[in-house]
Parts: structure tokens; sequence; C-alpha cells
């Protein structure tokens, strides 16, 4: 019984966050893509810049992660690398907190829904992509009509470069 409950739950946060990123003019399929969608996830709260950076980190974390485990598995001590997973851990999970008050803020709420988002994800994404929150566009900035656009680029209406 407890596992149809699990797949439920699991079923209406992956469907609340296709919804978010409806909402925010992306595909919402690129929420089950595992780094995309991270990526686009920064994409709608912040910028491409903070995409590469929260991303990057992922797959630093995950690689050093993988590196530790390795050597713990082989009865090694990690040292050195123990400690860079300690900083890249404290690094992402600020990053994270940030990414989610840039989220909060790119519908239209503050830092209590910050905190909501920090302390009861699930909760907070269902109100985020069944509720009725706008996107306003990264930040909070209002820029949502040019970051629909087609690869959120805020020149695409108005390209200084074409």
């Amino acid at each position: 019984m407890s596992v149809i409950i699990s797949i439920i739950i699991i079923i209406l946060i992956f469907v609340a966050q296709w919804k978010i990123f409806t909402k925010a003019g992306k595909p919402g399929w690129h929420c089950i893509v595992p780094y995309l969608n991270a990526w686009d996830l920064c994409c709608i709260a912040w910028s491409r810049k903070m995409a590469g950076i929260f991303v990057g980190s992922t797959v630093v974390y995950s690689i050093l992660s993988a590196i530790s485990s390795g050597k713990a598995a082989n009865g090694e001590s990690s040292g050195a690398l123990g400690l860079i997973l300690g900083i890249v851990s404290v690094f992402y999970l600020v990053l994270y907190a940030m990414l989610l008050y840039k989220l909060s803020k790119s519908f239209g709420h503050g830092i209590g829904f910050t905190i909501g988002l920090i302390f009861l994800a699930p909760i907070f994404m269902c109100i985020l992509g069944y509720g009725s929150s706008q996107y306003i566009g990264p930040e909070g900035n209002g820029m949502a009509a040019s970051n629909n656009a087609a690869g959120g680029n805020p020149f695409d209406n108005n390209n200084p470069y074409a």
C-alpha cells in the first residue's frame, strides 16, 4: 500500500514540475531529464550563466562522490578528497537555496515561500505548479515574454546582432 502511495506522490510532483516548466515557456518533458531539468530550472529562475555553474557543480559533486565512495568501498581513506567533497557540498547547498529563492521570486513570491520550498519542497512545488502562480520572469524581473521564447534568450524579439 505504501508503494502505491509513494508512486502517486511522485507522479503528482512530476506533473507539478511539468506545469511549472510549461508556465515558464519551457517544454514540460524537460522536467524528467536529469541535468536538463536543473539547467532549465536555473534558466527559468536565474540565468544561463548560473545554470552552467549550478549544473557544473552538480556534475563535480557527482564525480567526487563516486570517487570517494569507491575509495571507501576499498577501505581507503578519502583524506583531502573528503575535504574537497565537503566544500563542494556546502557550495552546492548554498547555490540550491539561492536557486529556490530565485524560483520563488520568478513566480511572484517572497522569502516565506522560499523557506517553504527549502523545507517542504514537494508541497510548495505542487503549489507553484497547480496553483494560480504566474511566471513573471527570471528573479521576478518581468521578462517572462522574452524568456518564453525559444532558448530563453531575452534578445529573441530584438536581437542586436541579427
